[in-house]
């Protein structure tokens, strides 16, 4: 910061003050390749012992990056970068869990979005009947090298949704739904603040996690989850979950052919085929 005397007489001066800023980074925990520059100035009209006039002006450019995601790896490659502010939010992050490769995006209404392309199942390692998981930092360099210079398209065609995931009031409620009423196997145990189920011997297709803490539950006022859906093979599996379900003293609402349960946290799923 530095501050110049402009002009001064018996009576008045003008004096000048101006910050710069400029950040040459590599985004997001040193991972993509945003730049952004700051400047703030003031300049201040004394006019007697009692009067001034101040201008304050700040200006501040941060250049647009686009937008990752995909669905292998080399398609979710291509562009890493950190997502600008006002697009699809203000955060941007990526994480190695050893199963898979991730990138974490906000939406406008705040909701987590994770892109992530799985390793081949051959590589998952367990920890007897624990599939082992971790959040380590992402090569995102690697990624980028990997995608071989093609630009990004858009989410390509086969995208699906892998997995999904809930925060809950309580562990232990979680487990209780989703492992011994809805049938999921229970796959991670061992992540902090988490656990995560699956069919299969997939790494996860539910994970529960209490990493919100103590935050309100959304109400009708706010974007929100409304439910999901939990598709099984037959009507049988709808009707014999759902008395499982209303055994364990969860009311069941009837849909059609499906069924609508509400967990603990408020979370509906939908038993559907």
């Amino acid at each position: 910061m530095s501050e110049v005397s402009v002009a001064k007489t018996a009576n008045r001066s003008v004096v000048g003050t101006m910050n710069e800023f400029a950040l040459l980074a590599e985004g997001y925990r040193e991972h993509s390749a945003a730049t952004r520059d700051h400047l703030n100035a003031k300049l201040r009209l004394e006019l007697g012992s009692r009067q001034s006039f101040t201008l304050v002006a700040n200006s501040l450019r941060q250049h647009d990056t686009q937008d990752p995601g995909g669905l292998t790896r080399a398609l979710m490659e291509q562009n890493p970068r950190q997502v600008a502010a006002g697009q699809v939010g203000a955060y941007a992050g990526s994480a190695d869990h050893l199963v898979s490769e991730a990138l974490y995006l906000a939406d406008p209404d705040g909701l987590g979005i994770e892109v992530y392309a799985d390793r081949p199942r051959a590589q998952w390692k367990t920890n007897g009947r624990e599939i082992t998981m971790a959040t380590e930092p992402l090569d995102l360099r690697a990624l980028v090298r990997a995608s071989g210079g093609e630009p990004w398209a858009g989410m390509p065609a086969g995208t699906t949704i892998g997995h999904v995931h809930f925060h809950v009031a309580t562990l232990g409620e979680a487990e209780a739904f989703y492992h011994r009423v809805l049938g999921l196997d229970k796959v991670v145990w061992s992540y902090p603040g988490a656990l995560f189920f699956s069919v299969g011997g997939y790494h996860h297709h539910v994970g529960a996690n209490t990493w919100a803490g103590e935050a309100p539950v959304a109400t009708s006022a706010d974007a929100r989850l409304l439910e999901w859906e939990l598709r099984l093979p037959t009507a049988n599996d709808i009707a014999s979950a759902a008395a499982n379900a209303a055994h364990a003293g969860y009311e069941i609402h009837e849909a059609g052919n499906d069924r609508l349960i509400t967990d603990p946290s408020r979370i509906t799923v939908r038993l559907t085929t």
